[in-house]
């Protein structure tokens, strides 16, 4: 038994040895990572082409990453590339711990179409600063970013440019964080140095909310060059009359709108896919620099806007569809994986099954580990048990069968036996049934005072063996119901612990509004190691309820073959006139 019991534990060590991974780690002073998969495959983003210095928007929620794991402002997050080494620059554009919410930009270098890219981001060392800065997050292509934050007196440009705008906007809750807010009155003006220059191509991006799925109004304007809202429907125009609008209106929903003007030809996308093309012979005139929601000449747009970009290139169709997949609701683009941490310090894929561990799966887990040590120790002491009993039996029948008739019944008393024998004769089912058998023949040799035993009192003697099997039986069978116990209702415990962190993993999705399979992971792997706890319980209780009665069974048989040898050798005793004084 406890050579099995060594096998177990050394098979459960090498597990555990086997399941830890050994990460590489960019800095021992940041306790925790995530593997942030950017998806460009027909299973992702979809996006084809290749891009550089793409800023891609990461969202996390609280079935992605746990706020409490790093500081209560996010500052002690960094981002590192493929290759665990080169930093990453990022700007947070919102970081709520009390909602559970974020969104971050994080400039990728490389993005391959039809790929997959990992980054890594870090976080959990309370004693970190913000982060130094090691680079701009928006490509120097863009002349302008807008990300509408609150308390600013005027838009600020997060672009390198720095090109804020020249007059203020009202600010509430947008598409990413705040967004501005247009009541019909107010309009903004940009500086010149965002002004129109089609020679070197041009890309207005902004996510737009009409007030109405009807509203009429300028979005951005810049020269001949307008990009609008015309009862609902989105609409690009290079010049009076050269005009191309989408088939269908933008509806009360946020909506990412997209015009890139390459030459003569400007595309309108909406959510990432083309929805109007226009091509003009006319040259696009140039203004000395642009508005956002309308000017006092154009109509003015009510509704919201946010993140708005202006870029003095045309924008590739990869980089249109990459900004929705990256920006839009349940983007496929980005996957957050599971929280990690050193290997040494946090036992690899275990540690991050037990940080995502809900107490409800804590409680249950808690029951099956109480059921374990119950199992185990009974394992042990019944196992300990039946061994020491079979070693008795052996060292009694070593005694028992030397005896003769004259000798048959030495060894009721003990007198010849000497206290070490008598101490392992004690554990001796075979011994115990003996000396029963033995009491019962000398009581009734007294009782017949020298005549001989009749039919009548070795039934009796029987029957008192009987009883005494019963008796040893009982003993061998004592507290293996508990081992029943444990291999029937542990599953079915960690059954239900599992199905109670599903339940709330998916609550938890539910309430954040964010379906990926990096949100439901680490919540479905914490939730089935009730069942694996449960399992864990059950099988190896299977396994030694099995071997127990066997070597129990094994002893019970032996104990009433002993019993009819005994009651057979008491009866020829008897018959060549051993039982007469």
């Amino acid at each position: 038994m406890r050579a099995l019991v060594g096998r177990l534990m050394l098979g459960l060590a090498l597990l555990l040895g086997v399941s830890q991974t050994a990460f590489a780690w960019a800095d021992k002073d940041w306790t925790y990572r995530k593997e942030i998969t950017i998806d460009t495959t027909p299973s992702g983003g979809v996006v084809s082409g290749e891009l550089r210095n793409f800023a891609v928007l990461m969202r996390l929620d609280s079935s992605s990453f746990n706020f409490d794991d790093a500081k209560q402002d996010g500052s002690d997050l960094r981002f590192y590339a493929a290759d665990d080494k080169t930093a990453l620059p990022f700007r947070i554009d919102n970081f709520d711990a009390k909602t559970g919410l974020a969104a971050i930009w994080v400039s990728v270098p490389d993005l391959p179409g039809s790929s997959q890219t990992k980054i890594y981001m870090y976080f959990g060392n309370k004693k970190a600063g913000i982060a130094p800065v090691s680079g701009p997050v928006f490509d120097p292509l863009y002349k302008a970013v807008y990300h509408f934050a609150a308390g600013e007196k005027t838009p600020q440009d997060d672009s390198a440019n720095r090109n804020d705008a020249l007059t203020p906007v009202a600010v509430k809750s947008g598409w990413i964080g705040t967004g501005a807010t247009f009541d019909g009155n107010a309009f903004v003006q940009l500086p010149q140095a965002v002004s129109l220059d089609p020679a070197q191509g041009f890309t207005f991006e902004a996510w737009v909310r009409p007030r109405d799925a009807a509203s009429s109004g300028v979005l951005f304007a810049a020269g001949s060059f307008v990009v609008g809202l015309d009862k609902g429907q989105a609409y690009v125009e290079v010049a009076p009359g050269q005009r191309a609008a989408a088939p269908a209106a933008l509806g009360g929903d946020w909506t990412y709108v997209a015009v890139t003007l390459n030459g003569q030809t400007a595309t309108l996308s909406l959510n990432g896919l083309p929805a109007a093309t226009l091509t003009s012979p006319q040259v696009v005139s140039a203004a000395a620099n642009g508005t956002l929601a309308g000017s006092p000449a154009l109509p003015k747009f009510v509704g919201q806007m946010d993140e708005v970009r202006l870029s003095a290139t045309a924008r590739s169709a990869a980089y249109v569809k990459a900004a929705y997949a990256s920006e839009g609701a349940g983007g496929h683009l980005v996957h957050v994986g599971p929280t990690e941490e050193p290997a040494d310090a946090g036992f690899g894929y275990f540690g991050i099954i037990f940080k995502n561990i809900t107490l409800d799966a804590w409680v249950v887990i808690a029951i099956l580990a109480a059921m374990g040590v119950m199992s185990w120790f009974v394992m042990w002491s019944k196992g300990v048990n039946v061994g020491r009993t079979a070693r008795a039996n052996k060292a009694f029948l070593a005694y028992y069968d030397a005896l003769d008739n004259n000798e048959l019944l030495s060894l009721e008393s003990g007198a010849k036996l000497s206290k070490r024998d008598l101490r392992e004769l004690s554990h001796s089912s075979l011994y115990r049934l003996y000396r029963v058998g033995a009491s019962e023949l000398n009581a009734r040799r007294a009782d017949m005072k020298g005549a001989p035993l009749s039919e009548e009192n070795l039934e009796a003697i029987r029957a008192s063996l009987d009883a005494a099997l019963v008796d040893e039986n009982q003993k061998l069978d004592s507290s293996m119901v508990l081992l029943t116990i444990s291999i029937a209702g542990a599953p079915f415990i960690g059954l239900l612990g599992t199905v109670l962190g599903v339940m709330i993993t998916f609550a938890a999705i539910a309430a954040a509004g964010d379906v990926n399979i990096n949100a439901i992971a680490p919540g479905i792997s914490a939730a089935l190691f009730a069942t694996v706890a449960g399992l864990a319980v059950a099988i190896p209780a299977l396994f030694g309820y099995n071997y127990i009665s066997s070597r129990n069974s094994a002893v019970s048989g032996q104990t009433q073959i002993f019993g009819d040898r005994l009651i057979t050798r008491f009866a020829e005793w008897q018959r060549h006139g051993q039982g007469a004084e």
